[in-house]
């Protein structure tokens, strides 16, 4: 995964004239397309709980999956990170409306590429398993 890719460009100095591995290469995929791209994905309902490796979906064709994911006592809902591969890497996603597979179940989600806790009100609710694994 390249720093275009994980959304940390800012801590590479492509500029700097000081070599440094993979500099040349970097500077090649400066302008290119991206292919995939690491973003925020916030659950919809508190009571919906993910776990990473779930597919991620966008107007009903799967996109991605997550990687990681957790309770926010910020957002008040689960939050997680994942990669969103083809056209939907080049879209810029402030909210965009996304669907989890969650052991079967579609849960609603937005997509982020800068997120942060204040983006959605947090809740009081606390966490449930899905009915499935409980």
């Amino acid at each position: 995964m390249t720093p275009f890719e994980a959304g940390v460009l800012a801590g590479v100095a492509l500029d700097n004239e000081a070599p440094f591995i993979g500099r040349d290469a970097l500077r090649r995929l400066r302008d290119a397309p991206l292919d995939r791209k690491v973003v925020t994905f916030v659950v919809d309902d508190p009571a919906h709980w993910v776990w990473g490796g779930e597919a991620v979906s966008l107007d009903g064709a799967a996109v991605g999956e997550l990687s990681s994911a957790g309770w926010s006592a910020a957002a008040g809902r689960c939050v997680a990170l994942g990669a969103l591969r083809g056209a939907a890497a080049r879209q810029v996603h402030a909210g965009t409306r996304v669907s989890i597979d969650l052991w079967g179940e579609p849960v609603g989600a937005t997509a982020w590429d800068r997120w942060a806790p204040t983006a959605q009100p947090p809740t009081t609710r606390q966490p449930v398993a899905p009915a499935s694994i409980r």
